[in-house]
């Protein structure tokens, strides 16, 4: 498994508001206006990325993150991640082929999809990597005939739990098929190393990672009676993301910590791994979005309509599939007396295209620029050109003590060479100073 970077000494508290990150953030979108550019644009700012790598490590020591890549699959992201000895979660050779790509070993990397293409299969075989995921006869089938070697993780179903977006539905072997697939395997001369299992995005109790620990436990112990050496669990993912999700972070990771040290105590010898996406991106991306057209309401609330030059079809996309709330704040300083009841509409001919659909924002013109929190999961990563509108691209902002602090690491100071190339560097924050 990936090993730790990252010491533990930082502290469990929010991060500071940046002030330099602030006047960056203004000059930006000043800049744009004198330019009369009105070109949207995600902010990707590295020391929240950090900072969650940071809080992980210190939350749960035990537990090596593998990185969701469908989540976001920006390329500095991706290169920040790889060069910090982060693990990654591909579900596709495409994805398999970036990743391999940034120099990442294949023992850091986990295929974990259930239901796996030939030729995907081949392409894991060739890139040597072996530690997959299954949960039913026919792939097992598969893999026999395209990667026999393989490891291979039983993925067990998670019936309900209390996520917004369940797997049960889709993914994951039923309890009571555990045996048969194991025992199957065992014909096959296939050769079963552990468990996974995934409680579902945005899930709300963390016991719900509890439960499933436990059953995972009693499919270790049935593994075992069947001839497989189990050493690996994956929990999955689910961890909240969001900027202020800090205290709901910690309160998962000390049910989780509790579970496997009950279930599967350090003596045991089982690696514990996991498949978070939203956790490390969700708060790293801000999206910023210019006012493009304004319409005036006067029959009925709300009284002013924003449109903005980005929609459901691109990074909005996550408000239709996983009913994320939005919120926006105007970039610019304004009179508090001047606040009215408006919606915020997207770009395309879709009269379903509607972001905000009350909210209290000021007095605003066209060409003035709104800001969005928390748009780094499943957003660009899901973005669609429909009605021809290109995708919204990416800026890069990191701090000079996050430089100075990478620069401890094996492979620091090539990443800050990198990063120095693509990212306004802030001379001075406390962005990462509790």
């Amino acid at each position: 498994m990936a090993s730790d970077q990252f010491s533990s000494s930082s502290s469990a508290e929010e991060p500071s508001i940046d002030l330099r990150l602030l006047l960056e953030i203004n000059r930006l979108c000043e800049d744009a206006i004198m330019k009369g550019d009105d070109t949207p644009f995600l902010l990707l700012n590295v020391d929240d990325v950090i900072e969650k790598i940071k809080q992980w490590k210190l939350a749960m020591p035990r537990v090596t993150p593998y990185y969701a890549v469908k989540c976001n699959s920006d390329p500095v992201l991706l290169q920040i991640l790889a060069s910090l000895n982060i693990g990654f979660d591909c579900a596709s050779k495409e994805e398999m082929e970036v990743v391999v790509d940034l120099d990442v070993p294949a023992e850091r990397i986990i295929y974990a999809n259930c239901c796996k293409g030939p030729t995907h299969l081949q392409s894991a075989a060739k890139l040597g990597i072996e530690l997959m995921t299954f949960d039913n006869e026919s792939e097992l089938l598969k893999i026999k005939q395209y990667f026999p070697t393989a490891k291979l993780l039983l993925r067990i179903m998670v019936e309900k739990s209390s996520a917004q977006i369940q797997m049960g539905t889709k993914f994951g072997c039923e309890f009571t098929l555990i045996e048969h697939l194991l025992e199957a395997a065992t014909r096959h001369n296939l050769s079963v190393v552990g468990v996974s299992f995934h409680i579902g995005s945005l899930a709300q109790d963390p016991n719900d990672f509890a439960v499933c620990i436990e059953k995972s436990m009693h499919t270790f112990l049935t593994g075992e009676k069947l001839g497989h050496k189990m050493t690996i669990l994956d929990i999955g993912g689910g961890f909240p993301g969001e900027a202020d999700s800090l205290e709901k972070f910690k309160e998962t990771a000390k049910c989780i910590n509790n579970a496997i040290d009950e279930f599967f105590p350090p003596e045991s010898e089982v690696d514990i791994i996991s498949e978070p996406g939203r956790y490390f991106v969700t708060s790293a991306f801000t999206f910023f979005g210019s006012i493009i057209g304004k319409k005036e309401i006067l029959v009925k609330e709300p009284n002013i309509m924003y449109f903005v030059n980005e929609g459901i079809y691109g990074l909005f996309v996550h408000k239709i599939f996983h009913n994320v709330h939005v919120t926006a704040t105007p970039v610019k300083e304004y009179a508090p007396d001047s606040l009215k009841v408006c919606c915020i509409a997207g770009q395309t001919c879709d009269p379903l295209d509607i972001l905000v659909e009350s909210c209290i924002l000021p007095e605003l013109d066209v060409g003035d620029w709104l800001m969005f929190p928390n748009m780094g999961a499943y957003t660009s990563a899901c973005s669609t050109q429909f009605n021809g509108f290109e995708k919204t691209g990416v800026k890069y902002i990191v701090s000079e003590e996050t430089l100075s602090y990478l620069e401890k690491f094996s492979a620091g100071m090539k990443l800050c060479s990198f990063l120095k190339g693509k990212s306004v560097v802030l001379e001075k924050s406390n962005l990462l100073t509790k």
